[in-house]
């Protein structure tokens, strides 16, 4: 049988060829069968010369090599055919096995980088929560400050002084290390939605809609450049690096 479930055109020869060899073994015994009975109905004995008898195996020998030797050399053609048909079919399997387990190593490449974007853009987003969000402690009341507002505010200011000032006082504590996470969480979700393809990755989607607005503020202070800050837009899931 084939790979595709048919019967291949050997197996019918093989198939034919077997229901034609009874009706030949049959018509080999009829041969000296109708020898004897012939004889028989004449009267004749059966000789006791090895000469004739020599001669009668010349003679049935003649008439049946021929057909057994055509038999053979036919069931050796079909077998060569067959043999040929099912190597054929192993190969394709063999390609097929091998295409699927490449497809499958792929397919776990991808899970495993995929994963590891993940890991990636849930640890940026925790140290983004940290950098954003301080609680502080002083004569024993915590305080809680959130800095978002705060570049809000500096980003929205139109003096360039004011602008200036923010950004030499928060440099070193929030900005730079804040604007390095951000970059880095860009490139996780740009690859991470590479991976998906096609397909809309709504945890990409999510951390781009958290962010996005931290990246205009960033950018208009020029803290990040166009390119991260076009990667943090929600509606852009596919951006090449």
């Amino acid at each position: 049988m084939t790979t595709d479930n048919t019967t291949s055109q050997w197996e019918i020869y093989a198939d034919k060829l077997s229901k034609v060899i009874p009706w030949l073994a049959g018509a080999a015994l009829l041969v000296p069968t109708s020898y004897f009975i012939w004889f028989s109905y004449h009267g004749l004995h059966v000789s006791t010369t090895p000469d004739n008898w020599g001669t009668f195996g010349d003679f049935t020998g003649g008439i049946l090599n021929p057909m057994v030797a055509f038999v053979a050399l036919l069931w050796l053609m079909i077998s060569v055919g067959i043999q040929r048909t099912e190597l054929k079919d192993t190969r394709k399997e063999l390609a097929a096995a091998a295409r699927a387990q490449e497809e499958t190593a792929k397919h776990h490449t991808t899970m495993k980088y995929i994963e590891d974007c993940k890991t990636c853009a849930e640890l940026n987003d925790q140290q983004m929560d940290k950098l954003l969000i301080r609680t502080t402690t002083s004569n024993g009341t915590e305080k809680t400050k959130e800095y978002l507002s705060v570049i809000e505010k500096a980003s929205a200011t139109t003096s360039k002084i004011d602008k200036d000032a923010f950004i030499k006082d928060y440099r070193g504590t929030l900005l730079d290390p804040l604007t390095g996470t951000l970059h880095e969480l860009s490139l996780a979700l740009t690859q991470w939605q590479d991976l998906h393809g096609n397909q809309t990755c709504y945890a990409v989607k999510y951390y781009k809609n958290k962010y996005y607005s931290l990246a205009g503020h960033l950018h208009k202070l020029d803290q990040i450049d166009k390119q991260t800050f076009n990667r943090m837009q929600p509606g852009t899931y596919i951006v090449k690096l």
